[in-house]
Parts: C-alpha cells; structure tokens; sequence
C-alpha cells in the first residue's frame, strides 16, 4: 500500500539590516518527524538530517537553490526567493491544493497562488498596524494560516 504523506511547512522570511543600510532576506526553518501531525515540534520529534531543501522562484531573477538540513535539522537560504520584493511570512500545505476555493484567512493575509499556493503575510502589511498590535496581527494571521492548511489537508 502506498500512502502519501500530508504535511505543511512554516517558513519566515525575515529582514535583516545589514552595516550601512543594506538589506538581505533569510529564509530558515527545521525539518523534523511530526510524528503527531500537529505542526508543532514537541519533546520526542527528532530532528531529520541531511534532507534536501529546495528553494525556487518563478520569475525574472528567480533563484533556484537547494541545500541539506543539519544535523539539528535546521536550513537556511539567503537571499529571498524572489516571490514577494519585501520579507514575508507564509504557511504552504503539501500537497499544494486546488488555488480555487481556498479558506478565508486573517485579515491582511493572503493566498499567493503563482507557482505554488500558501498563505502570506507581508511585511508591508505587519507594519501597517500600529506596532503595540503587530505581535498580536503577524500571530493570529500565521494560526489562522496553519488552521487554513489543516482544513486543505483534512487533518
């Protein structure tokens, strides 16, 4: 019997300033086994070593870059993968569902739905939101996101 695996990825995106101004954007993330499907590593999950990572845009400039997890499963990319021109937050079920009919998410989320399908939360949007609410708008956007990805995924 074959059985396909259902999972999501969170991903951030963020800005680091750099000496004199200059910009770059980082993307990392762990890989583990989520041996409960929760989305959530807990006490008990290892770490997943030596997975291939791929990073790729679809676009003028697009990247395409792959790397391998640590011994701690932790990955990195830099820079951005050129899909948004600002650091961004997104959550992406897998496998990529159908892009119409997809659930509501919070306000200022949205779905991105070119080359691949999540739930992204820009920084533009964070920072339009007077800074004593922007943990509480960039929290409920990525729980309604991983909430989004659950009801796609049946879990």
């Amino acid at each position: 019997m074959i059985r396909r695996a259902r999972a999501f990825v969170v991903v951030a995106v963020a800005l680091i300033v750099l000496p004199g101004g200059a910009a770059a954007q980082v993307v990392t993330g762990e890989i583990y086994e989520d041996r409960n499907a929760n989305g959530m590593r807990e006490a008990g999950e290892p770490a997943l070593s030596g997975v291939s990572v791929r990073l790729f845009g679809t676009g003028v400039g697009s990247v395409d870059l792959t790397t391998s997890s640590a011994a701690d499963g932790s990955f990195g990319f830099s820079p951005g993968d050129g899909s948004y021109d600002q650091p961004y937050f997104y959550v992406t079920p897998w496998p990529y569902p159908e892009a119409a009919n997809l659930p509501s998410l919070a306000e200022g989320a949205e779905w991105h739905r070119s080359g691949w399908t999540g739930a992204v939360f820009t920084a533009e949007r964070l920072l339009s939101v007077p800074p004593a609410e922007q943990e509480h708008s960039a929290r409920k956007a990525l729980e309604r996101a991983v909430s989004a990805s659950r009801e796609l995924l049946g879990t």
